[in-house]
């Protein structure tokens, strides 16, 4: 009875040194599993991580690429639309460039044409028995043919004479009336010319006016009839 007692109370204590023996190596084992856990998950958090970083990574490279993209394609329209504006200013600049050279011939050649028309005017005027004489809106005389010299025996652009000066006041009041009413007049005056010898003209006077019914100057044409004056009287 006692060497059974014995047997068990050796047997309860080797399992129970047996037990403690086997917990350390047991929570030996449950932590380096629960260890070994632990790196599994921050494996797998570095993962994740790295996963998300590739992510953004990605959205930042695909942001940057939408936004070049986007930059290019506005530079391409910006400069489409400056090379349109330049062919435009181009074209415009050409069109008013040909009109220019069309009014400047036009009117070289319109210059042209009233020149040659003045020459023959002048070539006629020239030749001519009758004084010829253009004065200003106030009545002074700027220009006269050959034969004004002739007859009055002087140049006019030598010696400055008015046509509306005069002591005669019939002559005076048709004067007065070719100013006011713009109409052409006509009378004979006896004048006396250059070397003091007294003659006789007849005068025609025309004024000259522009759209806005402004005297421009006046043309006088003097006939000279002292012969024919003589003659009668004789």
């Amino acid at each position: 009875m006692k060497k059974t007692l014995l047997s068990l109370i050796i047997a309860f204590t080797l399992s129970i040194t047996g037990l403690s023996a086997q917990k350390p190596a047991d929570t030996l084992a449950a932590d380096s599993a629960i260890k070994g856990y632990g790196l599994d998950q921050d494996s797998l958090v570095d993962i994740n991580a790295l996963k998300q970083s590739s992510l953004d990574e990605t959205f930042m490279l695909k942001t940057e690429l939408q936004t070049q993209k986007f930059l290019k394609n506005i530079f391409l329209v910006a400069f489409i639309f400056m090379t349109f504006m330049l062919i435009l200013l181009f074209f415009i600049a050409y069109t008013k460039l040909k009109q220019i050279i069309k009014i400047l011939k036009d009117s070289e050649r319109e210059i042209q044409i009233r020149q040659l028309q003045i020459d023959k005017l002048s070539l006629i005027l020239n030749n001519t028995s009758d004084a010829v004489s253009i004065a200003d809106e106030n009545g002074k005389i700027i220009w006269a043919n050959k034969s004004f010299e002739k007859i009055f025996g002087f140049n006019p652009e030598e010696k400055e004479t008015n046509i509306f000066e005069t002591k005669d006041p019939n002559i005076k009041s048709m004067l007065d009336k070719c100013k006011k009413e713009k109409i052409p007049v006509q009378f004979t005056a006896q004048m006396t010319n250059e070397k003091g010898e007294k003659i006789w003209i007849q005068r025609k006077i025309i004024p000259f006016v522009n759209e806005k019914q402004e005297i421009l100057n006046f043309t006088v044409i003097d006939t000279d009839y002292t012969a024919l004056k003589l003659a009668t009287e004789k």
